[in-house]
């Protein structure tokens, strides 16, 4: 984990996290407990970048909806998931949550791995 002053930035594989999700599933539930956990766990940190995979959880609705709460934005300003809105796709949850003025932002890693993990790959 890399660190800056007041911000901390988490970068790590499935397993490998210093703070690794608890439980026996990997449900929105859990992604959004975990990353709770994380972020409580650093209370001096003022922002948080996380690298996370594409997995439909770490874009999930509960984590918009958590985010939204930590930025003072209200639960009416994000729409109706499926329908309009923050909410309305995976796409623009991503995007909310990529927000760079948020306290904790989100990057998603491409959508083809090896893209990132093997740039110089041929």
């Amino acid at each position: 984990m890399a660190r800056c002053p007041g911000s901390s930035i988490l970068m790590s594989s499935p397993g490998t996290s210093s703070n690794p999700p608890g439980g026996p599933t990997r449900t929105e539930e859990d992604a959004l407990a975990h990353l709770q956990r994380l972020i409580a766990s650093d209370p001096k940190a003022t922002n948080w970048h996380l690298m996370l995979d594409n997995l439909n959880i770490h874009q999930s609705e509960s984590l918009v909806r958590w985010v939204a709460q930590q930025e003072g934005i209200a639960a009416e300003a994000l729409g109706i998931k499926g329908k309009s809105g923050i909410l309305q796709s995976m796409e623009s949850r991503a995007a909310f949550l990529h927000d760079p003025t948020h306290q904790v932002v989100s990057y998603f890693t491409p959508k083809v791995a090896q893209a990132w993990q093997f740039p110089f790959a041929g």
